[in-house]
């Protein structure tokens, strides 16, 4: 199996090949750092309501930026704190912090794919939390997008609503085709109109 992230600045990979699993990890002082800041900016914009009087539908350019924009700080925070981990269950085992480590054990390590596993499941849920809590993105944030009803109202959704409107999300971005054939004048995408929400600019 392998995994692997942008080997710069931080990286996590692993391959396991005839019981033996090779693994490589590295981070830096730097990368930790931007990724705690990255936590703060996501906790203060969770503090931000989302409020406003005017409103257009926005465009599938400023939806699809925002996202790109939400991905790369997810990689930036998320994979630099998951980064720094794997090098302390390092340090943990060899008795020695390192920023960068080469290593290659008789079993795959626990641990560390548990860690991988958190990863993706924060970076989902970053999506589903604020759209739960009426709240926006980081990536929403800076462009100005928030997810309404159909009329037009911000709501504090139950989990499960939001969790099932950021997992159509998710089917849509891998089906490019039927995004783009089945929006609607209004710039309403499939998913929108299955899950009664649109995605407004203000």
């Amino acid at each position: 199996m392998v995994l692997l992230v942008p080997e710069k600045p931080s990286w996590f990979y692993f391959r396991n090949e005839n019981g033996v699993t090779h693994v490589v990890a590295g981070s830096s002082p730097v990368v930790v750092s931007l990724s705690i800041l990255g936590i703060f900016l996501f906790i203060f914009v969770m503090t931000r309501e989302v409020r406003f009087e005017t409103f257009e539908a926005s465009s599938l350019k400023r939806r699809f930026a925002a996202f790109i924009f939400d991905c790369w700080y997810l990689l930036l925070t998320v994979v630099g704190v998951s980064s720094l981990l794997h090098l302390l269950l390092e340090a943990q085992r060899s008795g020695t912090f390192r920023w960068r480590y080469e290593i290659e054990t008789g079993a795959s390590g626990g641990a560390d794919a548990a860690i991988v596993l958190v990863n993706l499941t924060v970076m989902f849920m970053y999506f589903v939390v604020p759209l739960a809590r009426r709240r926006q993105t980081v990536g929403q944030w800076l462009f100005r997008l928030a997810t309404v009803s159909a009329g037009g109202s911000v709501l504090y959704l139950p989990f499960s609503t939001a969790l099932w409107r950021t997992f159509t999300s998710f089917r849509g971005l891998i089906s490019p085709w039927r995004f783009l054939k089945e929006t609607d004048a209004q710039g309403r995408t499939w998913y929108d109109r299955e899950t009664g929400f649109t995605v407004i600019r203000f």
